[in-house]
């Protein structure tokens, strides 16, 4: 095969970023499934990459060495001149937390194992990711361990079996594609971050790449298959919900759009390969790797830096994106790439040595000091230090989908439990208080909760339905007299919809769902004697209240931490419906806010300090304030 230059793969490369970009900094409604740019940047590199080694291997010129040090030349550049930049803003910028955190992905990054740590620490999709400033590099280190294994397999497959390389691939693709369908239903985030279940994705443009030399394939089938290509792509973007698991078979759809138009490109007569050999699509492609690095940093830092991101900024950003990624394709990248600087590899190796070997010293330096925070005064740490104020001693109560749920005992000693308290980590953040307001009425109850975990029956994950199907069952015991009921309880209203029962349910049916199931669970409980509780939500601040406060106090700032009440009102109008309903088939509803919120508005502090740890789950040192109020409240 041929490794001729391309433009059409420039211009594939501009598709995968483009879909990259515009689903990160959140641009279109269709672009939720723009994460899907990777998919295809992972056949594109499998098809390139391999066609250089098959070629190296067939002309007898092959040296793992080599290969690894065009690898390293290629990619390193650019890294190092992104991470260096973003550590120098986030030096400058960040608080002690979040540099703590871009010091340590700094560190895994520049290793290229960092997708093993997002896999034990990071849902790609949750609710946490603003504060995971490197969390696109988990594609990088899935690239480079693959590229540290499948060499060295092609080089001995092609000693010992020189005609079976193909049928190698193949086979160990469909293995690994094997394996990501079993993983992405049962451990969807090894699914989705680790090498083993995405290798299959840079397989499949590897097959490509051994399968096309002394092939001529029709031209209708080369004219068809890059619309077809097209094709599968925009159906990926169209039928996407977050109820997929991912990666499983959904990832066929870009992958195979990928190979097919990389095929469809052999044909440079065919429109859609003249579309992609445009000169904007390839100069976007030419500047996709670097484009790729910076983006998620300049995100990171405008959610960071600004107290909102409007669509208007957000498209800055996206351009602030492009104008940097051309800065370093032009002034880093491409100098270094065709030997202008540090031609000579040893010195070359010695420069990229020691910037990374400094860099990683430098980053453990960050990491163990927590961020460096002797940059700010102790009134700022301290005020950081709220986000460590959570309820300790009930970590255990968490149920994470092991065989049976086991609810901790919580109130007074040596009285028998007749209050079950369930819900997700907003009851965790409640069950201090909930802790002393038993202990003060001379109660004793049992507690559970399952994080991200609405409480009725059958919503979200199967974890959550194993849960909540548990908790129902022990409150159904005759000891149970109450069962008290917290939670963020948002779910049904945001976002694009919500499972139930392991479907789908759009929007715009999804609360009324959730009204029914409530109901219905009200209305069974009651009829079994039951006295049922919501706890009625906390208000959320704007931001994080303990980061906000310090963030004011460090940069002279003066961002809110304070809500409205009305609008506190208005964002739960809706759950508040759902709750009426609930109500009129028995349940009691207990709001904790009365007090905090008369004036009209509601408070990030009271009495001096924060109320929330972070935007919305209670501080522990809430607890005594919230179990008078539970003490008041309580039926």
């Amino acid at each position: 095969m041929s490794l001729r230059y391309r433009a059409d793969i420039d211009g594939l490369r501009a598709i995968a970023i483009g879909l990259v970009v515009v689903f990160h900094f959140d641009i279109l409604s269709l672009g939720q499934a723009g994460f899907i740019g990777v998919d295809v940047f992972f056949v594109i590199s499998g098809f390139l990459i391999t066609g250089i080694i098959a070629g190296d291997l067939a002309a007898g010129r092959f040296r793992f060495a080599d290969f690894l040090y065009r690898r390293v030349r290629r990619l390193y550049p650019a890294l190092l001149a992104t991470l260096l930049l973003f550590g120098a803003f986030a030096f400058a910028r960040f608080l002690p937390p979040l540099f703590a955190e871009v010091g340590r992905e700094t560190f895994l990054s520049l290793l290229y194992v960092v997708n093993v740590y997002f896999w034990r620490s990071v849902d790609y999709f949750g609710l946490h990711v603003d504060s995971t400033p490197l969390l696109h590099t988990w594609s990088l280190a899935v690239e480079e361990q693959f590229y540290l294994l499948f060499p060295p397999v092609c080089l001995l497959v092609h000693r010992l079996w020189p005609h079976r390389l193909r049928a190698t691939v193949i086979g160990l693709g469909l293995a690994s594609f094997a394996l990501s369908l079993v993983a992405s239903g049962w451990k969807p985030q090894a699914a989705f971050y680790l090498t083993p279940t995405r290798a299959w994705e840079l397989m499949l443009g590897s097959a490509l790449a051994l399968s096309l030399p002394g092939r001529r394939l029709p031209a209708p089938v080369l004219r068809l298959a890059g619309p077809l290509g097209l094709g599968l792509i925009a159906l990926a973007l169209v039928i996407y919900t977050p109820a997929l698991a991912l990666p499983g078979w959904f990832a066929l759809l870009p992958t195979l759009g990928a190979a097919a138009l990389i095929l469809g490109g052999l044909d440079p007569a065919a429109p859609v390969t003249r579309l992609m050999a445009l000169r904007p699509m390839v100069w976007l492609g030419r500047i996709s790797y670097p484009l790729y690095l910076v983006h998620w940093p300049i995100w990171i830092a405008l959610q960071d830096q600004l107290p909102e991101v409007p669509r208007g900024l957000r498209v800055a950003g996206l351009g602030l994106s492009v104008l940097c990624a051309w800065a370093i394709y032009a002034l880093v990248e491409t100098p270094v790439r065709q030997g202008r600087v540090l031609a000579r590899p040893r010195a070359f190796l010695a420069v990229a040595g020691t910037l990374s070997l400094g860099l990683m010293a430098v980053s453990a330096v960050v990491v163990r000091s927590g961020g460096l925070p002797g940059r700010f005064p102790p009134e700022v740490q301290r005020l950081l230090a709220v986000a460590r104020d959570v309820p300790r001693g009930f970590e255990h109560c968490e149920y994470r989908g092991g065989a049976q749920v086991q609810p901790c005992r919580i109130g007074t000693p040596g009285v028998a439990p007749s209050v079950l308290l369930i819900g997700d980590s907003h009851a965790r953040a409640l069950a201090g208080a909930f802790d002393l307001y038993l202990r003060q009425t001379g109660k004793a109850g049992l507690f559970g909760f399952s994080s991200g975990c609405l409480p009725v029956p059958g919503a979200e994950s199967d974890i959550c339905s194993r849960f909540v199907a548990a908790a129902l069952q022990r409150a159904a015991e005759p000891d149970i007299a109450e069962v008290v009921f917290e939670s963020i309880w948002r779910q049904p209203y945001e976002g694009t919809g919500m499972l139930f029962d392991g479907a789908w349910v759009p929007h715009a049916e999804a609360g009324a769902v959730f009204a029914d199931r409530l109901t219905r669970m009200t209305a069974a409980l009651t009829a079994a004697g039951k006295r049922v509780v919501l706890i009625e939500p906390l208000y959320a601040a704007p931001h994080r209240v303990p980061d906000t406060l310090a963030r004011n106090l460090a940069f002279g700032q003066h961002w809110p931490v304070d809500t409205p009440y009305a609008a506190y009102r208005a964002t739960f109008a809706p759950l508040f419906s759902a709750f009426g309903q609930a109500a009129a088939a028995g349940a009691r509803r207990v709001s904790l806010i009365g007090e905090l919120c008369r004036s009209g508005t509601c408070p990030g502090t009271w009495e001096g300090r924060p109320v929330f740890s972070d935007n919305n789950h209670l501080a522990f040192g809430m607890s005594s304030y919230m179990a008078g109020v539970l003490e008041r409240q309580m039926p």
